[in-house]
């Protein structure tokens, strides 16, 4: 489908070419274990739509949707040809739309948003910004063989993977208000008699059950959720306030399609709530040392079917007053 949106000008910020010559002035930054595992998966895309009052809301993205971001389909380990980070401005007819597009070896959610909120802050006029990002570059502590050179073979990064959604493919979008996501996670812990499941825990326990359900899937089929989890406070000690890049940490949970069905979506969220109460500092020492032993890159065409990621979540605090929880889930 040709776009329907016309790029005016660009400007790129990318990573430094192999013909390019170093400088003294040069400063290399060297990749991590946490930024490897990213080099396979797509730029992660985030944007805020600016609206004039006669604005109505939609449930569906419309396919145009996809233009209003830059770099769609890059995948990360293009950044030495393709720009590291991205911004589109789109003028509508009832607003504005600006898309950003980013590298996910550079930096995570948890970065991308302290970068953003700052753009905010200094656009708004601050003469500091509330949080000065720590920009070294670090993992958190030594694993066996490891140096700043990891080796993986040729054959295990598959560049050649796209996908390209249909145009017939709908986004749809859905939202919870601050009453429902508090109704959720209420019940969800008083299913389960308990007090610690959270916000998000309850609502991507209700997802999930709910596209199983809607899958009609054999009962004894397997099902896998992975939540990304910020490890910059899990650590002992912590990592230093600020730590801009990647310090995430996979948790999955896979269970029957029929275990899941059968019981109350408060189990499920009890699942995914200790599944990630598990990753501290070992588990994550664990994970590395037996991935530096086997280095590979996860390829998203490879992921099982049933498999749900959640991709992208975003809460806004406000002293207690949280805003509505929005969340992004890749399915296979």
């Amino acid at each position: 489908m040709a776009s329907k949106v016309s790029i005016i000008s660009k400007w790129t910020v990318k990573a430094e070419g192999k013909s390019q010559h170093h400088t003294d002035n040069c400063k290399i930054i060297e990749l991590t274990p946490w930024d490897i595992l990213e080099l396979q998966i797509d730029y992660f895309q985030t944007g805020l739509l600016f609206l004039m009052p006669t604005f109505e809301q939609s449930d569906y993205n419309p396919y145009v949707v996809r233009d209003f971001f830059p770099l769609n389909g890059v995948q990360n380990l293009e950044a030495t040809s393709q720009p590291c980070f991205a911004v589109q401005v789109t003028e509508l007819e009832d607003g504005v739309f600006v898309g950003c597009s980013n590298n996910h070896v550079v930096v995570d959610g948890t970065s991308f948003w302290h970068f953003y909120n700052s753009w905010t802050e200094i656009s708004r006029g601050f003469n500091v910004i509330s949080k000065i990002p720590f920009l070294k570059r670090q993992f958190p502590f030594n694993i066996n063989h490891f140096s700043d050179r990891i080796s993986i073979p040729n054959e295990r990064v598959n560049a050649g993977y796209r996908f390209i959604p249909p145009p017939m493919l709908r986004e749809r979008v859905f939202h919870f208000t601050k009453e429902s996501v508090a109704k959720l996670k209420a019940k969800a812990n008083l299913v389960m008699n308990t007090t610690k499941i959270s916000s998000l825990q309850a609502v991507l326990a209700h997802v999930w059950r709910s596209v199983i359900r809607c899958r009609h899937l054999d009962l004894s089929e397997e099902t896998t959720f992975e939540v990304s989890i910020d490890m910059r406070g899990r650590l002992n000690p912590p990592l230093p306030e600020g730590f801009f890049g990647n310090a995430i940490c996979p948790a999955t949970v896979t269970i029957k399609t029929g275990e899941l069905l059968e019981h109350e979506f408060g189990w499920a969220a009890l699942q995914i709530n200790e599944t990630i109460a598990l990753h501290d500092q070992e588990k994550l020492k664990c994970i590395y040392e037996s991935w530096m032993n086997d280095p590979e890159v996860v390829k998203l065409g490879d992921l099982p079917s049933n498999y749900f990621m959640l991709i992208f979540t975003s809460m806004i605090l406000d002293g207690e007053n949280r805003l509505p929880i929005e969340v992004a889930l890749e399915t296979c």
